[in-house]
């Protein structure tokens, strides 16, 4: 009754179950046959099993199956020749088989793990992408605890009790807010966002340093032309004044010349007429 309920588990299960025996393949369930698309066989060689896995980790395996053969049971996490099996990544389980005292054979129970492996290198890479940001990156509680920093961000030390203040009013007031700071001769602008239905918020920084000091120089170069511009106005008015006085006097001296043709004139019409 157990050996058949037994043989019943065994080739229900959708794990892939082999059995070795003095270094060869004496049993595998469906679920391995399925795997591995009907191509091992029963009376097979561990070195020719072993040609379904990657070549990097034959020896590995194989280590793995010596230790069991001692009666040691291990775990590793393998990658399958694609050519032999439709799993490209199975956790690998080793058990020695024992009758009384005596070690007769080794079990291996491997699962296929292809997508857990997928989503798991997915939510590392995702993990280290805000490490491995080269700006600051902060996550701030509500009473403005850091709940999470990446290296940038703890290079900057503590933050201000102004700015933290400023920092939590996301809390309360709007939910985003864009502030800035500086540090070290940096200056950069913080994005503050408040996760709404969390107790925290994100911090983005960004380096606007050169941005800053081309906002600076284009201030001071405007105030510079402005400047210019007021004095070259102040000299246009003073040309215009001198070129008003110089109009004036020119005016005046016609009219004295004028004055002076009328009274030639008269004076040579009283000597004519004398």
């Amino acid at each position: 009754m157990q050996e058949g309920l037994f043989k019943l588990l065994v080739e229900s299960t959708e794990d892939c179950i082999k059995v070795f025996e003095k270094g060869s393949l004496v049993y595998f369930n469906p679920a391995g046959r399925k795997e591995h698309y009907n191509k091992i066989r029963t009376g097979m060689s561990v070195e020719e099993w072993l040609r379904t896995i990657v070549p990097e980790q034959r020896a590995e395996v194989k280590k793995a199956l010596r230790k069991g053969a001692q009666g040691l049971s291990g775990k590793l996490v393998v990658k399958h020749n694609p050519k032999t099996s439709k799993s490209e990544d199975c956790s690998l389980h080793v058990f020695p088989i024992r009758r009384g005292h005596e070690i007769t054979g080794v079990m291996t129970v491997s699962r296929d793990i292809t997508s857990f492996k997928k989503l798991q290198e997915a939510h590392e890479v995702l993990s280290r992408f805000p490490q491995e940001n080269p700006s600051p990156v902060w996550r701030i509680g509500s009473k403005g605890e850091f709940l999470y920093r990446n290296t940038a961000a703890q290079q900057l030390g503590a933050l201000s009790a102004h700015l933290m203040k400023q920092i939590l009013s996301v809390f309360s007031r709007k939910p985003t807010c864009c502030l800035q700071y500086e540090k070290n001769n940096t200056n950069y602008r913080l994005d503050v966002v408040y996760i709404k239905g969390r107790q925290y918020a994100n911090m983005y920084g960004i380096d606007v340093t050169e941005a800053t000091r081309a906002q600076q120089e284009l201030a001071k170069s405007k105030t510079a032309v402005e400047k210019e511009v007021q004095q070259r106005t102040r000299e246009l008015q003073d040309n215009i004044k001198e070129l008003e006085l110089f109009k004036k006097s020119v005016i005046s001296a016609e009219l004295e010349l004028v004055k002076l043709e009328k009274e030639n004139k008269e004076l040579k019409k009283k000597v004519s007429e004398k």
